[in-house]
């Protein structure tokens, strides 16, 4: 069960080698980046979901365009024939209904960019002092797909107890 005990236990005993000196290892993830990576994955999916509706709401952008010229033309004005930012063919009080429904996803798409910003600079750092720590060859592994490992992974030990 992922985020069960067992990840609890694994994440703790890997934080508590690696500042022990002695970090164990991983052919694939160890837990700490299996949080950064989902943590990123999570936001970058924030991201596009929070960024495809303000394309919708700003510049009329598919998937959502459609609806919102629907939802903003003044009676009479074919919603295909919107322009963006030009009111005089948009309902007023429909564009404004639209204004506040959009806020919240300025404010998501905003933070989130802030927050993966930082996670991503947390992740190069992590790689640095990883690369350092558990013996030079993650940024390797990266472009060659071989990772060097001295023994066993605790990877591989897990999932032959299962």
């Amino acid at each position: 069960m992922p985020g069960g005990p067992g990840h609890i236990r694994a994440l703790r005993a890997y934080v508590s080698s690696f500042l022990s000196g002695t970090p164990q290892h991983y052919l694939g993830h160890n837990p700490v980046a299996r949080i950064g990576v989902t943590l990123m994955l999570l936001l970058l999916l924030i991201q596009v979901v929070t960024g495809i509706v303000l394309a919708g709401t700003d510049l009329f952008y598919p998937p959502f365009g459609h609806w919102i010229a629907q939802w903003v033309a003044a009676s009479g004005v074919d919603p295909a024939t919107l322009v963006p930012y030009v009111k005089d063919t948009m309902d007023p009080v429909a564009y404004e209904q639209m204004r506040s429904f959009r806020k919240p996803f300025i404010t998501t798409h905003e933070y989130s960019f802030y927050v993966l910003s930082t996670v991503i600079a947390i992740h190069v750092a992590a790689v640095v002092i990883s690369e350092f720590r558990e013996g030079g060859s993650l940024v390797s592994a990266m472009f060659t797909g071989r990772k060097i490992i001295a023994g066993k992974p605790e990877d591989v030990r897990s999932s032959n107890r299962d």
